[in-house]
């Protein structure tokens, strides 16, 4: 037997636990697949790799990424790849790839100027493409984000959507799954997510419920002062539509709120007692990244980012007062770290 590489005499780390580290095995590899693991001396290769006294480990799997226009940009993917990060999930907090129509589209004009992408496009199948084409290095899986389907529907407007405007973004959310999404994501402190009511992604989720190994995936709609309203909020919609949950990031924002993390538990625990489907992931560390007008108001994004910044210079103090409403203590400002500009 023949293999395009041969690793050879690493300590296998696959995941599976127990004393694997002790194990020193080769790997042959042929084409994208591992065909052989064990002692495989005396068998030919292409290439032979020595990784004696070296870890040999599948790719890992960075299931919260925001890389769908950069992967257009730079499909090499180099941040992921010297990380070992070989399969990314996308799509997640409510902001996807596609579909983008109306104002979904035109918010992200910048963007694709910013990274010289020519290309545009509206559904997955079209992004897909688009992908294939630039042969990106990692494996790409995604879910289709809410604030896609409303803003390609509605805009970015504080209102309940209408009937019309709720059978077209089933209709476009049937589309991203049918095309190869995996699932429903939501950023309930962004626009437009910011707009909706529990309703309406409890009718998001359960169309989704009926796909295959779909799930549901949240940025929630309070990671601080009203983190238990939020989970509660999660829960709610999972059990309403049978859909898997996932909670992104888990946290408890502000160190007033970090007791809160084992009622956190004791209700996701409750949930999974009552038949729930539910997980989380949390990073180990105390700071978080965003956009730094997450900490306005829901009003002062009505209408999308030309309209924001009008407000911003207009309406300062109105501003002021309903920010100091949500962070009261003013010395939360000495822990934010502004870090990209973009002019």
């Amino acid at each position: 037997m023949g293999f395009d590489f041969l690793i050879q005499g690493g300590f296998i780390l696959d995941g599976t636990g127990g004393n694997s580290v002790t194990r020193v095995m080769d790997i042959g590899i042929q084409g994208d697949r591992i065909k052989a693991v064990g002692n495989l001396s005396g068998v030919t290769a292409d290439k032979f790799i020595n990784a004696s006294g070296l870890c040999v480990s599948p790719g890992f799997i960075d299931t919260h990424s925001h890389s769908e226009f950069t992967l257009l940009a730079d499909g090499r993917a180099q941040g992921k790849i010297f990380q070992g990060v070989t399969t990314e999930i996308n799509g997640n907090c409510g902001l996807s790839a596609a579909p983008l129509y109306g104002m979904a589209l035109e918010q992200r004009i910048k963007d694709f100027e910013e990274l010289q992408i020519r290309e545009r496009w509206n559904n997955f199948a079209e992004y897909f493409a688009l992908l294939n084409k630039r042969k990106c290095a990692i494996n790409f899986m995604t879910l289709v984000g809410h604030g896609n389907l409303r803003s390609s529907v509605g805009g970015l407007s504080d209102r309940e959507l209408t009937h019309e405007e709720k059978k077209k973004m089933l209709h476009f959310l049937r589309d991203a799954l049918e095309s190869g999404a995996r699932g429903l994501s939501t950023g309930l402190v962004y626009p437009p997510g910011i707009y909706a009511n529990t309703l309406e992604i409890v009718e998001l989720a359960q169309e989704t419920a009926r796909y295959d190994k779909c799930i549901y995936t949240t940025h929630m709609r309070n990671e601080g002062d009203k983190l238990l309203d939020a989970i509660d909020e999660v829960i709610k919609i999972g059990l309403d539509s049978g859909i898997h949950v996932h909670i992104s990031h888990l946290k408890t924002s502000g160190e007033k709120n970090w007791e809160k993390i084992n009622k956190v538990f004791e209700k996701i625990n409750n949930a999974q007692s009552a038949g729930l489907s539910v997980t989380c992931d949390r990073y180990p560390y105390i700071v978080a990244a965003t956009d730094l007008d997450a900490v306005l108001p829901a009003w002062a994004y009505e209408g999308g980012h030309e309209e924001e910044l009008k407000r911003l210079q207009t309406v300062q103090e109105r501003l002021y007062e309903d920010i100091l409403i949500s962070y009261p203590d003013e010395t939360c400002w000495e822990n934010i770290m502004i870090s990209t500009v973009q002019l």
